[in-house]
């Protein structure tokens, strides 16, 4: 697969990883894929992958992630040759020609992404969740969300928002307004916090949520606090004030 370095299936997974992320920490990596041994072997093998040219790292400093300052140190992308070798193992597989782009002003929400759409794959294990700019969206889509649940078919089922920061009323009837005209059969926002959360559904149903009343239904339209999921991912609330969010049983 490459003349440099010998590629495990270990390193295949990693790159894959990478891929579908976008990018990942060092911290990220080593706890997902370098678990059973020491830092220094961890180091070694992304070392011998920067240098075969599979793999591209970047330092990043201190960011606020969800509240709280975050030494973030080294992320990593995976190349255009690291994305052949992955096309190489996986002919049936279409891949970009590149991996989705890296901006550090975007990298405190884009580590939340990457954290809670890792335990949605645990929630929900018999559907498939990507980035969303690594699915192919109907040609109408104006908006490209944050991630996608698929159909056992390849198609679009569920958008998922994560929104750490507010937008303006008119921003929200826009993009609930797209959605609405969407294909898709649900829409998941994952909100820091009921303040944010109670904006939303006032621009999706025009009604105020009255103390002591069970807030108004919101449809098509479910709600998680993204601390709630991280802390437990399984019994954290998605709900829209009616029903609580399932997929059913959907086996790929």
């Amino acid at each position: 697969m490459n003349s440099l370095i010998h590629v495990t299936r270990r390193d295949q997974i990693l790159l894959r990883d990478c891929y579908e992320h976008a990018f990942l920490t060092v911290d990220q990596i080593r706890r997902r894929h370098f678990a059973l041994v020491s830092k220094a072997a961890a180091h070694n093998r992304l070392g011998r992958l920067r240098k075969a040219g599979l793999l591209v790292s970047q330092t990043v400093g201190t960011v606020i992630h969800r509240g709280h300052p975050q030494k973030v140190g080294v992320v990593y992308q995976v190349t255009k040759k690291g994305i052949d070798a992955l096309r190489a193992a996986n002919p049936s597989v279409a891949f970009r020609d590149e991996a989705l782009p890296f901006h550090t002003s975007t990298l405190p929400h884009d580590l939340t992404v990457t954290e809670a759409v890792t335990l949605l794959r645990q929630r929900f294990p018999g559907f498939e969740i990507r980035l969303g700019g690594l699915v192919a969206l109907p040609a109408a889509t104006k908006r490209i969300p944050d991630a996608v649940i698929l159909e056992a078919n390849g198609n679009p089922k569920m958008a998922i928002e994560i929104e750490l920061t507010s937008k303006s009323n008119r921003r929200y009837g826009e993009i609930i307004l797209h959605y609405r005209m969407s294909p898709f059969e649900a829409v998941l926002y994952l909100v820091p916090g009921k303040p944010l959360m109670d904006k939303i559904r006032h621009q999706i149903t025009g009604l105020r949520e009255i103390q002591g009343l069970s807030p108004p239904g919101t449809g098509k339209f479910y709600f998680g606090i993204v601390d709630e999921l991280l802390r437990d991912p399984e019994a954290a609330p998605l709900t829209n004030g009616t029903s609580n969010l399932t997929l059913g049983k959907e086996s790929r």
